[in-house]
């Protein structure tokens, strides 16, 4: 086994790809090497694996940005320190060192003709990672496809390699609602811009948008869905941070330049989201209330999306102005809206629950509808 110690020192800062990216092996190793890295502050992302557990942090101090999957279990321990920012703002805190980025573990592709290594299955805070870190250790996957990410490597850019040769890390999803997905896809114009997150929602809204035209795809990731409304002839192109989904999505993103891995600085940045019209937003929130099919309720909101600055704000007004009792400095972004979590855990059972903020079409984009939905939130024990 390679010896991490030759590249990362006791208390480093390590990012770590996230989801279906994880470096598996990388993390393997880790694990097994901690006493003698000890102190080391690992920020884990999303976590498909579970290879990271509680035992671990005898010598590792453990980070993430929410609980998506089994930093449930490390929550749940009291051994996972979660950030209390939005995602949007991850890259920006990496850049700054508020969150250490010393070494970064990547999982890559085999390299190209021009001996280019891909990102894979995520550039999103991977990117700014790479630009301010020590060191790189990489895991090249011979099961990850080439795609066009917005960094790619060379072998002079690894500090320490290791080849191998196993599935990506996969998502425990659980089956969505097919009655709560065809009401959300009625609201899907032609033309829009679709923004996905984690589940099994967006999937089965997909299943419903078919027959629509001329849609794009902006998002922080695209599921195996979205291959079929790129063959449908429904999207184009994709610009996304991750490919979450199945061998089905990482073949047809193998070297498919209408499938673009980028950074989340430009996924998740609020100049590049308030300049997009028609934008549909499929997010994730900690909710106090559970609702069902025949309970959808559409809720007024008077900005504009473009003057929300960020994006995901557009979801905290619209429960404000449902009398949800989540201050607005409270309500984060994504699956990362930890202290609105707690907030509600004190007085409710805190069931969660699917958002969906998406423009008004009907008006010309000057109101914004938000639609609450009661599907149980996916990826998440």
């Amino acid at each position: 086994m390679m010896d991490l110690a030759s590249v990362v020192r006791p208390g480093d800062g390590i990012i770590c790809g996230q989801a279906c990216a994880e470096p598996q092996t990388l993390l393997e190793a880790l694990v097994a090497q901690r006493s003698r890295l000890s102190g080391c502050r690992v920020f884990l992302g999303a976590n498909y694996s579970g290879i990271v557990k509680a035992s671990h942090s005898d010598h590792l101090q453990l980070t993430s940005y929410g609980g998506i999957g089994h930093n449930r279990a490390l929550s749940d321990a009291g051994v996972l320190d979660v950030l209390r920012i939005p995602y949007s703002r991850i890259a920006a805190f990496i850049r700054s060192g508020q969150i250490r980025a010393d070494v970064v573990f990547v999982q890559v592709s085999p390299p190209n003709g021009r001996g280019e290594y891909s990102l894979g299955l995520a550039a999103d805070y991977l990117v700014p990672a790479l630009d301010v870190c020590r060191a790189i250790v990489a895991e090249v996957n011979d099961q990850v496809p080439w795609t066009h990410s917005e960094r790619v490597l060379r072998k002079d850019d690894f500090d320490l390699i290791i080849e191998t040769s196993r599935p990506p890390a996969e998502a425990r999803v659980r089956g969505a609602d097919r009655a709560i997905a065809r009401h959300a896809a009625a609201l899907v114009a032609d033309g829009s811009m679709l923004e996905f997150g984690v589940g099994a929602l967006p999937d089965a809204v997909c299943e419903f948008l078919g027959e629509r035209r001329r849609l794009r795809v902006h998002s922080g990731t695209i599921g195996d869905g979205v291959v079929d409304l790129m063959l449908a002839g429904a999207v184009s192109e994709v610009d996304c941070a991750m490919l979450i989904g199945s061998r089905k999505l990482f073949d047809f993103a193998r070297d498919n330049p209408r499938i673009r891995l980028r950074s989340s600085e430009y996924t998740h940045g609020a100049e590049v989201l308030g300049r997009i019209e028609r934008f549909v937003e499929r997010c994730v929130r900690d909710d106090g209330r559970t609702l069902d099919a025949s309970d959808l309720q559409q809720l007024p909101c008077d900005e504009r999306t473009r003057e929300l600055g960020d994006a995901w704000s557009l979801a905290q007004r619209a429960a404000n102005k449902r009398r949800q009792q989540i201050l607005a400095d409270e309500f984060l972004a994504g699956v990362d809206g930890m202290r609105a979590h707690r907030a509600l855990q004190q007085r409710t059972s805190a069931q969660r629950t699917e958002l969906i903020a998406l423009p008004d079409v009907e008006r010309d984009g000057n109101d914004v509808r938000a639609v609450l939905l009661g599907q149980p939130m996916d990826g998440v024990r």
